[in-house]
Parts: C-alpha cells; sequence; structure tokens
C-alpha cells in the first residue's frame, strides 16, 4: 500500500514537470540553450558582418580629382565630321603637372603635357579635364543611384548646343569614372591611384 501511495506521488511530479515544461517555460528558454550548443559546437558564434564605411562627400572627392594626380584610361568616340568618329584607346599618368600616356587606337601614339592635342587632334581637350566637366556642372544638384558600392550622379546639360549626358561614378572614397555621351561622340574616363595629400606629391618630385 505504501509503495503504490509512493508511485501516485511520483506520477503527478512528473505530470507537473511535464505541464511546466510544455506549457509555462518560454521557447526562448530552449532557443538560448539550442544556440548555446550549437557556437559551443561551432566554435563559437559567427562574426557580425561590419557595417561599410560612409562615402566621401563628392565635393571632396572632386577636390582630390582636381590635384590631377592620377593613373588614367580613356575610350573615347570622338567627332571628327558628319556621321564620321575616331576611336581612341589610351591610358596615361598625370603627376605634377606632367603627363605620359599612351594610345593603342587609331594608331600607336605616345604622348605627354606638351603635345597631347597635337596628338590627339580629334579629342576635344576640354572634356578630359575634369575641372571644365565639373564647372559644367557645378550648378545642377542631383540625387545618387547607388549600387554594389558605387555611386552614380547622372547630369543632363547642353554644351555646345548638343544635349550631352554626363556621369560621375564614385567608390566610398574617389570619383573612378566619368562619361559624357552626346549624340555625336562620347567618352568614358576612367580613373585610379589618386594622390592627394600634397606631401606625398612634393616627395614624388
Amino acid at each position: 500500500m505504501k509503495n503504490y501511495k509512493l508511485l501516485i506521488i511520483y506520477g503527478i511530479v512528473i505530470v507537473i514537470a511535464l505541464v511546466l515544461i510544455i506549457f509555462v517555460l518560454p521557447d526562448s528558454f530552449f532557443e538560448r540553450k539550442y544556440m548555446k550548443n550549437y557556437e559551443e559546437i561551432m566554435g563559437g558564434s559567427e562574426t557580425k558582418e561590419e557595417t561599410p564605411a560612409e562615402y566621401v562627400d563628392l565635393k571632396t572627392q572632386k577636390e582630390r580629382l582636381l590635384k590631377k594626380n592620377y593613373t588614367y584610361s580613356y575610350q573615347i568616340s570622338a567627332y571628327v565630321k558628319k556621321d564620321e568618329t575616331m576611336t581612341y584607346n589610351c591610358k596615361g599618368t598625370k603627376l605634377n603637372g606632367k603627363e605620359e600616356g599612351l594610345c593603342t587606337k587609331p594608331d600607336a601614339i605616345s604622348y605627354n603635357e606638351k603635345n597631347i592635342s597635337e596628338k590627339l587632334k580629334y579629342v576635344n581637350q576640354n572634356y578630359l579635364d575634369p575641372e571644365y566637366v565639373f564647372n559644367s556642372i557645378k550648378d545642377l544638384d542631383v540625387e545618387p543611384y547607388e549600387s554594389y558600392g558605387v555611386r552614380i550622379y547622372t547630369y543632363k546639360i547642353k554644351m555646345s548646343g548638343i544635349d550631352t549626358q554626363i556621369e560621375l561614378y564614385t567608390d566610398r572614397e574617389n570619383i573612378v569614372q566619368i562619361v559624357l555621351g552626346s549624340a555625336k561622340e562620347t567618352y568614358v574616363m576612367k580613373y585610379s591611384e589618386i594622390t592627394y595629400w600634397q606631401l606625398i606629391c612634393v616627395l614624388l618630385r
């Protein structure tokens, strides 16, 4: 009889424990327990993704490019005359007022800051100058489109009386590309290795 009563008591205790586990303890208790065991097995919790760096403001990025110390590549479809254009593919560097470049199209052409206008005779030299481009859009304020860490600013203006679209491509630090296009011609200018600290420029002389 005594053993029978003990079995009944044990049974009641087990039922109460099951009710507490099923209906009283929150799900988060089990989730925390599961995650703790999972992290112990996997060697610790996963590293949180780092927050991307902020973009340097466009004004500062323009000022950096205007130091004119960078490596560039040009892909140009320059207007020659009615229904005729000339294609230029060129690479070069600008550093402390000096320039050296080489084109593979239309021919193998080497040039420097003194003879570039002569060697690239169909290229509008103003369009190659970031300062000229920035002055052309200085009164316009547009919101950028952002995609995969690149911001794109699109401006629609008239240049030499022709409808022209200018696009500035920036990463988080610098302007990396300027595209200038119209019905007559297209200029794609890419920039890298942009140096904007004056001290560095002096040391490289």
